[in-house]
């Protein structure tokens, strides 16, 4: 009985909904499904059917794609340069004592004797590495202390730390790597509230280098971290260390904790490096004067720099990574970067270590035009500066005259 009823019930409900629905739709849904039943009868019949002496013959044919493709013996990574020191303010590149104007050390923390000798501390006591994910047994004291410090220094809820820096992804650089500039924040937060975005911030450069506390371009610009739904930033810049964090609210932390691939599937951070990091907070928060005293000397450098004759200089002057351009560009983008190139190995022959900027040329949808990038730390005095800018000038006049 309950089924005579439920027919005409279904079928009045199927008279209402084309009743109610727009002619265009059912066409359109008509036009779909008949769409479908065409593809699945085309898989089953439409293949094309080969004879036994036709298979043999593609047999014989094939020729499989080789494992390897061809590569260029030029190719950059073929002919990397060698450094024989600990990389600091001075560097020993291809057995030359160099002024390190290539190394992203910003603030000198890289030969710190102090944080030096808390990482050793911590070797012998956790040995090199944790052998395991965070999730299985790859979780240390050592690496709660860290995602605490560096929560409370960001003051924001919560952090989550990662083995990677490459791990912690955002949407909008601090300070861009291949430009130097930096990121018009206000804008962008014009942007997220009229649109209602989510806005990602990647600190990497500008975390330890801008604002008075070294806290980032937030501080930089007097923004409400409310405002940013994520940071992030690598710990192998300013800080000296490797790995990456990701600060933010609680929801998004346990989020990336449940389904970070980095933090799920990566053996966690080696606790040497944790505690490096660690004590350069402590660094930080100490001395927060190293903060000025870096972003002097990128515009001192700035400055200096900017009296090139073969190049122009990019980039803002409170940026430690500037990029050189030739003044006279070249019309193929490999033939400037095979000047840029040569010009670096001059001045790595002359003592000091600037580097050429590299791309994915191949692949990237607006080419970018070559560079030599220059980094400064807050180390460098003025004779240094004035070193290094009489190289370079030097260098660039002898070849491109």
């Amino acid at each position: 009985m309950k089924k005579m009823v439920a027919i005409p019930y279904l079928f009045n409900e199927i008279e209402r909904i084309f009743r109610n629905t727009p002619l265009y739709a059912i066409i359109l849904e008509a036009f779909l499904l008949l769409s479908v039943i065409w593809l699945l009868l085309y898989k089953r019949n439409g293949r094309k059917q080969f004879t036994k002496e036709e298979e043999e013959e593609l047999i014989a044919n094939y020729e499989p794609e080789p494992l390897v493709p061809d590569t260029d013996p030029n190719h950059p990574l073929l002919h990397v340069r060698l450094v024989q020191s600990r990389v600091g303010k001075r560097v020993v590149v291809n057995g030359y004592d160099c002024l390190n104007l290539a190394s992203h050390n910003y603030l000198g923390l890289l030969e710190d004797e102090e944080i030096l000798e808390d990482a050793c501390k911590s070797l012998r006591k956790y040995g090199v590495g944790s052998c395991g994910p965070r999730g299985f047994y790859g979780t240390m004291d050592v690496h709660l202390v860290l995602e605490e410090r560096l929560a409370k220094f960001m003051r924001m809820e919560e952090a989550v730390v990662y083995s990677y820096a490459f791990s912690t992804l955002a949407m909008a650089e601090g300070i861009y790597m291949n430009t130097g500039q930096l990121c018009p924040l206000r804008e962008l937060l014009e942007l997220r509230a009229k649109y209602k975005l989510r806005l990602f911030l990647d600190e990497s450069i500008s975390f330890g280098v801008l604002g008075k506390t070294g806290r980032g371009i937030a501080e930089h610009f007097d923004v409400d971290l409310t405002e940013v739904d994520l940071i992030s930033a690598g710990m192998e810049w300013a800080m000296g260390s490797i790995g990456g964090f990701c600060v933010g609210s609680h929801f998004i932390v346990e989020h990336q904790r449940l389904s970070g691939l980095g933090y799920c599937f990566s053996a966690s951070l080696p606790p040497l490096l944790a505690q490096a990091a660690i004590s350069a907070l402590n660094r930080f928060e100490k001395e927060p004067q190293m903060f000025g005293e870096l972003q002097e000397k990128s515009r001192l450098l700035h400055e200096i720099f900017s009296n090139f004759s073969k190049l122009i200089i990019g980039g803002d002057s409170l940026s430690p990574v500037k990029h050189l351009y030739l003044t006279v560009a070249c019309e193929d983008i490999n033939e400037e970067h095979k000047k840029l190139i040569q010009i670096s190995d001059k001045c790595i022959a002359r003592g000091v270590a600037v580097i050429e900027a590299t791309y994915l040329y191949n692949i990237e949808k607006q080419p970018i035009r070559p560079s030599l990038r220059i980094t400064a730390n807050r180390l460098l005095t003025l004779s240094d500066i004035n070193e290094a800018f009489e190289v370079i000038e030097d260098v660039t006049k002898n070849m491109l005259n």
